[in-house]
């Protein structure tokens, strides 16, 4: 099975709200047909609960990646005077981002580079339940049992 622990809130969440798709891309970055990194493929194997944060300083737009070197120096700049988006890992827009794409064109570089320690890994928030590389269709049956399991 693609994931250790109980994730019915994850696949039917969507559904609950009212929603009539769900983006799963987090699932297939470390499949054995990724072309993701090595550096991208662990860090999502290896992610916790705690990893994952939203931040706008890779694009001007803020997502969901793993933190690394860049988010954390960059987030120790911040005075947060200790509120829920210091404890919750959520960077708010700050002043010095530049809008996106703006923002993403300076990062470019460091995107080229592929270096997982300073550019984005995007990644969701289940990316702690990741634990193993899958051939993509297993990930995909995984998926479709799992979801007729919950349906029925």
């Amino acid at each position: 099975m693609l994931w250790d622990q109980n994730v019915d809130h994850l696949l039917l969440n969507p559904w609950c709200t009212g929603a009539s798709a769900a983006a799963m891309g987090t699932a297939f970055i470390p499949c054995e047909e990724s072309e993701a990194s090595p550096q991208q493929i662990q860090g999502v194997l290896g992610a916790t609960e705690t990893d994952t944060i939203v931040t706008d300083i890779f694009t001007g737009r803020r997502a969901r990646v793993l933190a690394n070197t860049l988010s954390d120096t960059y987030e120790a700049t911040l005075d947060h005077g200790g509120t829920a988006a210091a404890r919750h890992r959520v960077l708010a827009q700050a002043d010095n981002i530049a809008p996106f794409p703006l923002q993403a064109a300076l990062m470019g570089p460091v995107k080229a580079s592929g270096d997982a320690s300073v550019s984005a890994v995007y990644c969701g928030q289940s990316a702690r339940l990741v634990r193993e590389r899958q051939p993509i269709q297993r990930i995909i049956d995984d998926i479709g049992m799992y979801l007729d399991a919950l349906l029925k």
